[in-house]
């Protein structure tokens, strides 16, 4: 299993080593990065998430998909107070920016935790980290964003109910858990397109990642100011915290070993993209998410070892 889970990883490693070499080698130009970012948000990321309804529904698991989306709403809510409390005295700053939370607080649920998490724990493993990346589409896409492309937006104005009927995305999200419960499914030639847009998500959003760092030299991307700090914070703090909180809950060891998978993975891929899309400090995003991302592969091991203490 270990294999598997380490082959996959150098998959996705190949991805963002292909962006980069294209942008390097001067393939692709820095305006192309932009353009496939609002391809990945407008196209494939709904595609992924409607595709992602149709694997076969378990009634038994229903307890599970609850426990899951509340364990996702502890964890955002535990990261922020944390974090809010940690990050302007480390960044000896009063003022952090918006894309500096994100990047510390959402992890690589979608991308990573699809692929990943069935190599752990099987179908219940994928059943699960739907749920939490439901939670993170409908706090990415209105409090994440939101606050990126206009910090001095109200937080009010973000959760107002018009506002998430609003979101494209929310509502995908919601679709999608819908169709899940639902007892049918798509015809198979449908379900198969949507799968063929859906598998476009991990490596167009890694090989974005890897055109946004290919404008850096490798000296540059560790050079960037903040970058180690975030990354551990990201990759060793944030995980830490939450693998603590998990030890003191009395719930299924499987529900809580795939959450603490789940938030122990690199930045979210999603965090450069947006970054890029709004120019909001996105040489650190780009940075921040590349630097977890191979980081990953070091504590993997640390990782899938403590899944046997929850």
């Amino acid at each position: 299993m270990g294999i598997s889970v380490y082959r996959v990883l150098l998959e996705l490693l190949i991805f963002v080593v292909t962006g980069y070499a294209f942008r390097r080698l001067k393939i692709f130009t820095s305006d192309m990065s932009e353009k496939l970012s609002e391809l990945l948000l407008k196209l494939v990321l709904p595609f992924s998430l409607i595709s992602s309804s149709q694997q076969h529904f378990v009634k038994s698991s229903i307890s599970g998909v609850l426990l899951s989306i509340v364990l996702s709403l502890l964890y955002y809510l535990l990261s922020f107070a944390v974090l809010k409390c940690l990050l302007p005295r480390f960044c000896k700053r009063t003022d952090v920016s918006p894309i500096i939370y994100d990047l510390c607080i959402f992890s690589n649920t979608g991308f990573l935790g699809f692929a990943i998490t069935p190599l752990l724990f099987k179908e219940t493993g994928t059943l699960f980290a739907i749920s939490h990346n439901f939670v993170f589409q409908l706090l990415y896409f209105t409090i994440g964003m939101g606050l990126v492309e206009n910090p001095f937006r109200p937080l009010r104005d973000l959760l107002k109910p018009r506002t998430l009927v609003s979101n494209r995305i929310i509502l995908i999200s919601v679709l999608s858990m819908v169709l899940y419960v639902l007892p049918f499914r798509f015809p198979g030639i449908i379900t198969v397109s949507l799968k063929a847009f859906g598998s476009m998500m991990t490596p167009l959003s890694l090989f974005i990642v890897g055109l946004q760092t290919g404008s850096l030299s490798f000296k540059a991307l560790f050079r960037e100011k903040g970058v180690i700090p975030l990354s551990l914070v990201r990759m060793l703090f944030v995980p830490g915290v939450f693998f603590i909180v998990l030890l003191l809950l009395p719930l299924d060891s499987e529900i809580k070993g795939v959450a603490f998978i789940l938030y122990a993975m690199p930045s979210a891929s999603l965090n450069a993209v947006i970054a890029e899309r709004s120019g909001r400090r996105p040489v650190l995003a780009s940075s921040v998410v590349a630097v977890t991302t191979l980081l990953y592969f070091l504590l993997l091991p640390l990782d899938t070892a403590l899944i046997s203490y929850l």
